[in-house]
């Protein structure tokens, strides 16, 4: 006779396996396309919420497992042979790995994860020093001793995630409307303000300085453009526009070495940039531009449109395989599944 916690443990292994089984038919069935993986902090064994927002940071064993999943099933490219898929050059699938603003834990946690296992990177870097707007924001609220807060005509429970959440997307949105960096930053400063002194630090998670970039970048680890201050580009004037993508690009090549062909948009969704954005990106001499749809890039005759618009399949901190898998892969291959 089998104890109940034993049988419980069984049949979540059954259903793992289950899963994992159907997974691999699916990836059959769908056609030739570029998978390309986001992620942000990886920690081993840290708080989640400590330093970034909810959504911003996956564990270690997650991307081991990720890893060594995608490893057995596709072949992983640096990001400089996404050029052959989109020129056509290529028409088998591959999978490309991505981290966005080079926290000082990719240097500590990921890297090593990434060499022990051959795998090819890139690191998308916002190249000014100035702490990145939504971490300070999430310190402030994280750490606000009161239960709720007075803010745009109403009041916000703070003491829950889900409350927290809701209040953090608004605060994005108010921050980011203004078309002036001076404007967002008295926002910004306005809503911390609100927040009662509960910033514990400017900072927050520590990011890669100068130094630490050109070792990376002469690991192999490629470097990528993700602007300067990380803001919402659409809606930018142009003057900043411009200092926002070119300016990191050209302060991003001046602080490796190397040049820099790809991009990441600041959020990444469809309602952080448009038509004018991609524009700049493309003047400032980018070659690619990567976003955070959730999606993958069949390969065949039209993929040379989505040059500017490549899509990730990111991972949160609440993932681990089979939760990504299930959240993420499995959607975004049904979408294509009948391409072939």
């Amino acid at each position: 006779m089998f104890s109940s916690g034993l049988k419980q443990g069984l049949r979540r292994i059954q259903g793992s396996v289950h899963r994992l089984l159907t997974a691999d038919r699916l990836l059959r069935r769908c056609p030739p396309h570029l998978l390309v993986l986001g992620f942000h902090r990886v920690t081993e064994g840290a708080d989640p919420y400590e330093e970034t927002p909810p959504g911003l940071t996956c564990s270690a064993n997650s991307l081991r497992a990720i890893l060594e999943w995608i490893k057995d099933r596709y072949e992983l490219i640096s990001e400089d042979c996404v050029e052959e898929i989109l020129s056509g050059r290529r028409d088998t699938s591959a999978a490309l790995v991505t981290f966005d603003d080079a926290f000082e834990d990719f240097r500590v946690v990921s890297f090593p994860i990434l060499r022990e296992r051959d795998a090819p990177a890139v690191l998308f870097v916002p190249s000014s020093t100035e702490p990145l707007w939504q971490n300070r924001l999430w310190r402030a609220a994280r750490y606000f001793s009161g239960k709720s807060v007075e803010f745009l005509g109403r009041k916000w429970r703070l003491d829950r995630e889900r409350f927290l959440r809701k209040f953090l997307s608004e605060c994005r949105r108010y921050i980011a409307e203004p078309p002036v960096r001076r404007e967002r930053n008295k926002r910004l400063d306005e809503v911390v303000g609100l927040l009662e002194g509960g910033e514990r630090s400017r900072e927050g998670a520590a990011r890669l300085g100068g130094k630490s970039l050109r070792r990376l970048a002469a690991a192999g680890v490629t470097m990528g453009g993700h602007s300067r201050t990380h803001p919402v580009l659409k809606g930018l004037k142009e003057e900043e526009l411009r200092e926002e993508v070119a300016g990191s690009r050209e302060e991003l090549e001046g602080m490796v070495g190397r040049r820099i062909e790809a991009f990441a948009y600041p959020f990444g969704d469809r309602n952080s940039y448009d038509e004018k954005v991609v524009e700049g990106v493309e003047k400032a001499g980018y070659r690619r531009a990567y976003t955070t749809v959730p999606e993958v890039l069949p390969i065949g005759e039209d993929v040379a449109r989505a040059r500017w618009e490549i899509p990730r399949l990111c991972v949160d901190w609440d993932e681990n395989l089979e939760r990504w898998l299930a959240r993420k892969w499995v959607p975004a291959m049904k979408r294509i599944e009948g391409d072939r």
